[in-house]
């Protein structure tokens, strides 16, 4: 590799890294939200030229109504009926201006987005006033929530990797936001039906604003080409993408090395039982009331056949298999793979770097002494098409990734009206607009669809075109098969990534590293059931 070219894909492995990372090494999300390009990179305007306000902060009136008693629904009665604290709205108006502390884990444009959502809901209103806080990645702001459980330090909101959530729900310190849509009327109508399932507890609402995002497809569409594929009709399944991988392998491509790169991540697996409507856990993936504590529920021939499918691409040098994004995006960065399975929000990221954006380049390269080279690269000649997740079965199915906005109910009445009236703010239209052009998140509100600056995006530019690909495949997950809801969902996350690396690293037999898996995940389950009830 030409060191021009080496510094290049560094280049993008960083912007990667920034957009689909921003953790640390024991984080196992699909995504951890952090930077992407400004919003006029994939739309006709900034995405948040809109004054704070503007837009309803409930369902449109277009928006279908949905069905009385599902997630989120204002009239369900759950609050009284589950014995949920109460939420108090509007008990901060008059009182002066109280202070709302968040904690994130965004870094770059995507902190930025938030800072500038948070400087327009100050703007908008006298009674509340938000400080952010950056804990640095997912993993330390979980660690940093069990602490304040015990201190009874806790911030007003936290936002929390997803997998997180049955563990900070058991707790007993959040304040559901089901509690305020009720006592507020609040309007669920126009949200996308897989938040309300998926982030529900015997019903309840939880989270009150969302980071969501998607695991699609990179794939190198000269690559295609050479091999004789349609670049236009990328793999569909794991079984496909096994097939195109032998016929990259065959063509003959200059610096080629192995098609399909892959991240040794658990929520590979999970997105791809989930999408073919198979448990990770027992009881209804944990989510049914029960006696019985659940137990894992992977060991079967779906995961003997995905394990063996990524063995067979490993064993005849068609799979690169790495611990870390790194190592990923630097294949495909370089050529010297085909495929990449990455999250959605990477998109802008990468189609600023593509494009030769000298400013991207210049801030992503910031720290690796590369920062006076940047500017010499004005196109990387790539040809990068996206595409939906190819699942077992179909293309498109898997589950929610990101994160999730929790208010806590250990601060005064006036702390939580104010948490509840920052989350509505958060879930405009255009606050939305603003997260999803600019951070690249799927917006949670149908509505933001009809945006002029949106429909733009989506119509005409490439960042913009391959989000679309992201949010329909978001707003087709099946909510009825939301996907696992456990305590220690971090432990059997990390089970499965361990079962990945043993089988594709270390060679042993997927029935073995299968076993393995599943002795470690219930081991998980019945702790976690033994130390909280």
């Amino acid at each position: 590799m030409t060191r021009t070219r080496f510094i290049v894909a560094l280049l993008l492995c960083f912007g990667l890294i920034a957009a689909a990372c921003g953790g640390d090494d024991d984080d196992t999300s699909a995504d951890t939200g952090t930077g992407s390009e400004t919003a006029d990179d994939t739309g006709g305007g900034d995405g948040g030229d809109g004054e704070a306000g503007e837009s309803d902060d409930g369902g449109t009136d277009d928006a279908d109504t949905g069905e009385a008693g599902q997630p989120g629904d204002a009239d369900a009665g759950l609050t009284e009926a589950l014995g949920l604290p109460e939420c108090p709205v509007g008990a901060g108006e008059g009182a002066g201006p109280t202070e709302i502390v968040v904690w994130h884990t965004y870094v770059g444009k995507t902190e930025e987005a938030h800072e500038d959502l948070a400087a327009r809901f100050n703007q908008s209103q006298t009674d509340y006033q938000v400080r952010l806080e950056n804990l640095g990645s997912y993993g330390e702001a979980f660690r940093a929530y069990k602490d304040g459980i015990a201190t009874g330090n806790l911030p007003t909101i936290a936002i929390l990797e997803d997998i997180t959530m049955r563990d900070v729900v058991d707790s007993g310190t959040v304040l559901p936001a089901q509690s305020c849509i009720e006592a507020d009327g609040y309007d669920m109508a126009d949200f996308v039906p897989i938040l309300k399932s998926f982030y529900a507890v015997d019903g309840a609402l939880y989270p009150g604003a969302f980071n969501s995002s998607q695991p699609i497809l990179y794939y190198n569409k000269d690559h295609f080409r050479e091999a004789g594929l349609d670049p236009e009709a990328p793999p569909q399944t794991l079984a496909e993408m096994q097939e195109a991988s032998e016929a990259l392998a065959a063509a003959g491509i200059t610096g080629l090395e192995a098609p399909m790169a892959i991240q040794l991540e658990g929520w590979m697996v999970e997105n791809w039982r989930t999408g073919a409507g198979l448990e990770i856990v027992t009881n209804d993936n944990g989510r049914a009331e029960s006696d019985e504590v659940p137990m894992a529920a992977f060991n079967d021939e779906a995961t003997i056949t995905m394990l063996t499918t990524l063995d067979e691409l490993n064993d005849a040098g068609q799979l690169l298999p790495g611990t870390d994004e790194f190592g990923a995006y630097l294949a495909v960065g370089t050529g010297t793979s085909s495929m990449l399975i990455q999250t959605s929000t990477a998109v802008t990221t990468v189609v600023g770097i593509l494009g030769g954006e000298v400013d991207s380049l210049t801030e992503l390269a910031e720290g690796t002494g590369f920062e006076d080279l940047a500017a010499e690269f004005t196109d990387l000649g790539l040809d990068i098409g996206v595409a939906t997740l190819p699942g077992l079965e179909a293309a498109g199915a898997g589950q929610i990734g990101g994160g999730a906005w929790f208010m806590t109910n250990t601060g005064t009445p006036e702390e939580q009206a104010g948490a509840w009236e920052f989350l509505k703010f958060i879930n405009e239209v255009e606050s939305q607009k603003l997260m999803h052009l600019k951070g690249s998140y799927l917006p949670a509100r149908k509505a933001v669809a009809e945006d002029p600056d949106v429909v733009f995006a989506w119509e005409e530019n490439t960042a913009g075109q391959w989000l679309k690909v992201a949010v329909d495949q978001f707003n087709d997950l099946d909510p009825e098969f939301p996907g696992p809801q456990i305590g220690p969902y971090t432990e059997t996350r990390q089970a499965l990534k361990e079962m990945l690396e043993a089988v594709l690293l270390t060679g042993a037999e997927p029935a073995a590293a299968i076993d393995a898996a599943e002795a470690e995940v219930n081991e998980a389950l019945q702790a976690y059931e033994d130390a909280n009830f």
